[in-house]
């Protein structure tokens, strides 16, 4: 009546797909997974370089302050933006809770933004 051969012909072809697929599936997820991940990795030293750059407009403005005998504000470059007050004299839009002074450096690399604040 029916031929068994005939009905399983086709069998193993689609299992072959469906094993295929999946493979596809999760290889797609994990190359998704690391490439999150090494952006991640990247933005993560970009803001490690920002924060340098920001703590360098800190021990810029130190600098001038001990050992040049220099008071706020200071002249600094484009880059790292540092705002230096003392404490009756912070016209840049922040508190000073410090006795002496309060310094702000904001520092930036390739769009990444990192604030530093110290104080005296």
């Amino acid at each position: 009546m029916f031929n068994i051969k005939k009905s399983k012909k086709g069998v193993a072809l689609f299992f072959t797909i469906v094993v295929l697929g999946t493979l596809l599936l999760i290889g797609l997820g994990l190359s998704q997974i690391v490439t999150s991940q090494m952006r991640q990795i990247q933005e993560l030293g970009l803001s490690v370089k920002a924060f340098y750059v920001a703590d360098k407009g800190i021990e810029e403005a130190l600098y001038k302050m001990y050992r040049q005998g220099q008071s706020p504000p200071f002249q600094f470059g484009a880059n790292p933006q540092v705002r230096v007050c003392t404490l009756t004299n912070c016209p840049y839009g922040f508190v000073c809770n410090r006795p002496y002074y309060c310094i702000r450096s904001s520092g930036s690399f390739q769009g990444i933004f990192r604030l530093v604040e110290a104080g005296g």
